[in-house]
């Protein structure tokens, strides 16, 4: 009796062991569908502490986007309407999203990757934000349009950013 217990001790465990061994496999292998899990549980620190502001709480969750909107929302009036060109196509709805929601009351079209010039003219505005990865040359369709004006420019480790007045007395329609 004694002898049948610790073979069917030895075969279970055995059978944990590879299932320890298989659970270490696959969480290491699926890390990336955790990374919203792994990014919160990073953050609890930070959110439940009384001295974290409100600021560095929307920098750690949104980080370059949020810098981008704060720097439109600074250069802006609150009665703007924005046409923001983002040329990024993966993450473009989030930019979009996010920046709309940080530049709130002012109007934020989302122009995409592409300028129309008509449409651009009904706005007083053009603000991107292209990560360091797409190029700086995804906006050199902005430097040949004569009638805006630089505002703000700035290219660091995070990507270029550009807030430009859209001047209609100069070359406007």
């Amino acid at each position: 009796m004694f002898l049948e217990v610790v073979k069917d001790w030895a075969k279970s465990r055995k059978e944990v062991i590879t299932g320890i061994i298989l659970l270490m496999l696959w969480l290491t292998d699926s890390r990336g569908m955790f990374k919203a899990e792994i990014k919160a549980i990073e953050a609890l620190p930070l959110l439940l502490s009384s001295s974290s502001s409100y600021d560095e709480k929307k920098l750690f969750f949104d980080g370059p986007v949020y810098l981008f909107a704060l720097e439109a929302q600074h250069r802006t009036p609150e009665d703007s309407k924005i046409y923001l060109f983002n040329p990024y196509t993966s993450g473009a709805s989030y930019i979009y999203l996010k920046t709309r929601y940080y530049l709130y009351p002012r109007k934020l079209h989302n122009a995409g990757g592409e300028i129309n010039i008509d449409e651009l003219l009904k706005y007083n505005y053009l603000i991107f934000v292209v990560p360091i990865e797409t190029g700086s040359e995804a906006v050199e369709p902005v430097y040949r349009i004569p009638f805006l004006k630089r505002v703000y420019q700035n290219l660091d480790e995070n990507g270029l950013i550009g807030i430009y007045r859209v001047d209609k007395g100069v070359g406007g329609r």
